[in-house]
């Protein structure tokens, strides 16, 4: 049989995809066959460069090194509409700043946060990350706990202050952030004795008022 090669074919062959035989020789016999070329396949096989290769396939530029290959279709991205969940069950939510919860929470301890110095004359207390204040051994006289008194409470805030003072009684200077409505704000420690104060914050006055003061027997 004639040898054949792709550039031999006429262009309504290639176009119309016809029949290129082919022989396939095994120990010296050959048993023809035949291959069937398309339009498509005859194209690159002809192509006389990797630039012709590359527009044969659908591509772009060459791969030279340099530019950027780009596909005669890019890829759809389609965003999820993923919705708002009617009802669930959330566990372990930790670190999510400005975290809002509607409903009832049940079977949940809610721990407080808790800060504690050993004596300071101007106790620092930032009511934004502290629900109890804990002096341990208070050494020198409280001369304000306003001064450096921070934070922005929120209306019906808590703020529980426990003072122990280090062996001798000590006197407590409040300051105009703390007023007495309810209780009675202490003025001073009883040697060696717990004292607990308990505060709620005004939104209208704008000061934490003192709701209760308990002092260890």
């Amino acid at each position: 049989m004639v040898d054949t090669r792709i550039s031999d074919l006429g262009a309504a062959t290639v176009a119309t995809g016809g029949l290129l035989p082919v022989v396939q020789t095994i120990g010296g016999a050959g048993d023809p066959k035949k291959l069937t070329m398309t339009a498509a396949g005859a194209t690159l096989a002809e192509a006389a460069s990797a630039t012709a290769q590359l527009t044969a396939l659908g591509g772009g530029v060459a791969p030279n090194g340099t530019g950027a290959v780009t596909l005669t279709t890019s890829p759809a991205f389609v965003t999820p509409a993923l919705g708002t969940p009617a009802s669930g069950n959330a566990s372990n939510l930790t670190n999510i700043p400005g975290a809002q919860i509607s409903g009832t929470i049940t079977g949940t301890r809610i721990t407080p946060r808790v800060n504690t110095v050993a004596s300071s004359a101007t106790p620092t207390i930032n009511t934004d990350t502290t629900d109890i204040f804990t002096i341990t051994a208070l050494a020198a006289a409280i001369t304000s706990m306003t001064t450096n008194l921070s934070g922005t409470p929120t209306t019906g805030q808590s703020l529980l202050i426990r003072i122990l003072d280090s062996g001798a009684a000590k006197t407590i200077a409040w300051g105009a952030s703390f007023a007495s409505r309810g209780a009675t704000l202490p003025t001073t420690t009883v040697l060696g004795k717990y004292l607990y104060v308990g505060f709620r914050w005004n939104e209208v006055t704008s000061d934490w008022d003192c709701v209760s003061v308990a002092q260890e027997i």
